[in-house]
């Protein structure tokens, strides 16, 4: 079993899954670009570190931004 689990990560069904796809892709990209830029090595996939700060709370799901969401 994953941890942290997708329900726990969805906030218990207050995202879809879709939305916390798109948020971790986008914090993992964001992660690469600035380890890549400071010339550091990454110990952890920029995923799994999106992950953590997505469980952690250091990043964010934004309601407003659930709403630009295009299905």
């Amino acid at each position: 079993m994953l941890y942290p689990s997708v329900e726990e990560l969805t906030h218990h069904g207050r995202f879809n899954r879709y939305a916390l796809v798109i948020a971790t892709a986008k914090c993992a990209r964001k992660l690469a670009a600035e380890l890549e830029k400071e010339k550091m090595t990454m110990e952890e996939k920029p995923v799994k570190m999106a992950i953590e700060k997505l469980h952690n709370g250091e990043y964010q799901i934004l309601e407003k931004d659930l709403e630009q969401l295009e299905f």
